[in-house]
């Protein structure tokens, strides 16, 4: 698994720049990043990265349909989307990736989950190391998720059946409600979602861009970023376009 499907939309455009630069940083050797947007793209991409216009109508009303369309029009099984407001924050593990793609196709999982937990308790790492059975067969590499969890399905990165993931499209019309709603479907519509025991092989932060007040600028929440890749993209200038407009509430040193 070398390549990579990240979601944005114009007004997002600083978002998506720090995206790209901690993924390349993050992730090696780089691997092919494909930007799924709305119009033209505004922003210099890097070498290992090409835009696609999913379509001219940025409302998040048809972010499923347009997902749905292009992921329905590309041959692969297995796909890897995410969403720009969702950073990486430390060394993807290359080797222990390819052993979970290999294991997902094997075992037929619809969505493997791939993100390392940035909310790291005593009670999940626990949780985490209990071996599991999955749908009746032995995987030293995964459990089943929980179909009683509120999140069954997110758009964390993850390693999903790319028709699976279309069916899923088809169902709802925003991201929130592809996670919400979506879950629900996914549950009734017996889609097999696994977490790997142990640390996965990807970190992710929450979603960094929150809006305060209605109507109002987003701000940028880095509250479940470490401090040193924090500290690293100020002192690279990567945040001084939320630092000048007042448009942040992150903690810095």
């Amino acid at each position: 698994m070398n390549k990579i499907y990240v979601t944005t939309c114009p007004k997002y455009a600083e978002i998506l720049k720090v995206w790209l630069y901690l993924c390349n940083k993050f992730w090696q050797p780089n691997p092919e990043i494909v930007v799924l947007g709305n119009g033209e793209c505004t922003i210099d991409l890097p070498d290992n990265a090409t835009f696609v216009n999913v379509g001219d109508n940025v409302d998040y009303s048809v972010w499923c349909k347009n997902m749905g369309d292009y992921f329905d029009s590309i041959d692969e099984e297995y796909i890897a989307p995410t969403m720009d407001d969702m950073w990486i924050t430390a060394p993807v593990d290359i080797a222990q990736l390819d052993m979970i793609q290999k294991e997902a196709k094997r075992l037929s999982i619809d969505r493997t989950y791939i993100n390392r937990s940035y909310i790291d308790t005593p009670k999940l790492r626990e949780w985490c190391r209990k071996p599991k059975i999955v749908w009746g067969e032995d995987s030293s590499l995964f459990h089943a998720k929980g179909p009683k969890c509120y999140y069954f399905i997110s758009l964390h990165v993850s390693i999903w059946n790319r028709k699976r993931f279309v069916e899923l499209c088809r169902q709802c019309d925003t991201p929130w409600e592809m996670e919400v709603e979506g879950s629900v479907y996914a549950r009734e519509h017996g889609y097999k979602c696994a977490i790997p025991h142990g640390p996965s092989p990807v970190l992710q932060t929450g979603v960094v861009l929150k809006f305060r007040d209605p109507g109002g600028p987003n701000h940028l929440f880095l509250e479940t970023m470490p401090k040193d890749v924090l500290n690293h993209l100020k002192d690279n200038g990567h945040l001084d376009h939320w630092i000048k407009n007042g448009t942040t509430d992150i903690g810095l040193k």
